[in-house]
């Protein structure tokens, strides 16, 4: 898995014609022109307030919305190129509104908002922007990034909003751009072993993987080493066995590498190992049902990854528990003091 400009930036500062486009980008995210939800942006501007480099871009009225998720907006498209995904780590950019403008600005990407500053009313005040992104990582689709102006009362008397809002040095922060993306990734539950298995959709320069545990999440030591396919643009599974693990939860943590050395590291797992015991649940990819073997009954509860209680039932032996409810992921299931794991394909 090829990390590419791990951490660049997208930059829209307006100076070259087509004003609108973006002046520097990263290997493999496509970025769009920019547009304005409504109306036409005004390119090439050099007069009235100036920022610290010119032109930048403005556009007039349609200002007044009271909230940021109903404002007229800024907007550009980012796009993976196919295979890819991307993080945005940092958005920055300066603003200026007229008397008559906007009072707030923020900004969104895709659906998620993010508050910027009051834009305080004409002169030559200019704000400037700088956020630190958290939480938008694996954009593997074509994503929004939008600046907003809307009216939130900062402002006595508050703007028409028929005014003029601008802005300059619009930066959006770029991290992990990634050309294989791991389908599945969990970990299997037996008798005697828990199993990590992984597969990847495709592979670029793709050396090995080496697989981490720890008893406690902190101490990590290497249990082993499984050599990769190089290059290829179809699924490939791959497992590595963990025979008598701890009794108890397992933490697992996958690494890949590259030709040349690059690191990356996936999320950590856990396992719940009970040893060789009769009691089973079976099978551990279960698209319809799970069952557990041996003469069990007690109360019985379906667990997410996020410890969150799905389902909960008295078992009886024998009895199917279904699981085509379920979206895709990994389970706990916990009767009585037994806990087992299994996966919703």
């Amino acid at each position: 898995m090829t990390i590419v400009n791990s951490h660049g930036q997208i930059v829209y500062n307006f100076n070259l014609d087509p004003y609108v486009s973006p002046s520097s980008i990263v290997d493999h995210v496509a970025a769009s022109q920019i547009t304005l939800s409504a109306g036409s942006v005004q390119t090439n501007q050099t007069t009235g307030t100036y920022f610290v480099d010119e032109p930048y871009i403005s556009g007039t009225s349609g200002w007044a919305q009271v909230t940021q998720a109903t404002a007229k907006r800024f907007c550009v498209t980012l796009t993976p190129d196919a295979g890819y995904s991307f993080s945005i780590n940092s958005l920055s950019y300066d603003a200026f509104a007229t008397g008559a403008g906007p009072s707030a600005t923020g900004y969104s990407i895709g659906s998620t908002y993010y508050f910027g500053a009051n834009v305080p009313d004409g002169g030559s005040v200019i704000t400037p922007i700088n956020g630190t992104i958290t939480n938008q990582n694996g954009l593997a689709v074509a994503t929004d990034v939008c600046i907003e102006g809307w009216d939130n009362n900062s402002r006595s008397p508050a703007p028409s909003g028929t005014g003029t809002f601008r802005i300059d040095n619009f930066v959006i922060g770029i991290s992990n751009v990634l050309d294989v993306t791991i389908n599945k990734y969990l970990i299997e539950t037996f008798k005697n072993k828990l199993v990590v298995a992984w597969s990847t959709l495709s592979e670029t320069n793709n050396s090995h993987f080496t697989i981490e545990h720890s008893t406690d999440g902190k101490k990590w030591s290497e249990l082993g080493r499984v050599e990769a396919q190089l290059n290829r643009s179809n699924e490939k599974d791959y497992s590595f066995e963990h025979k008598d693990p701890a009794h108890g939860i397992n933490y697992y943590r996958l690494n890949q590498f590259d030709l040349d050395g690059t690191k990356t590291t996936f999320d950590v797992l856990a396992g719940f190992f009970k040893g060789s015991e009769e009691t089973f649940l079976f099978p551990t990819i279960a698209p319809d049902a799970v069952y557990i073997s041996g003469e069990t009954k007690g109360r019985l509860q379906v667990i997410d990854a996020q410890g969150r209680v799905i389902q909960q039932m008295n078992y009886q032996s024998g009895n199917p528990i279904p699981t085509t409810n379920l979206s895709s992921g990994q389970y706990f299931l916990k009767l009585e003091d037994q806990t087992f794991t299994f996966f919703k394909p």
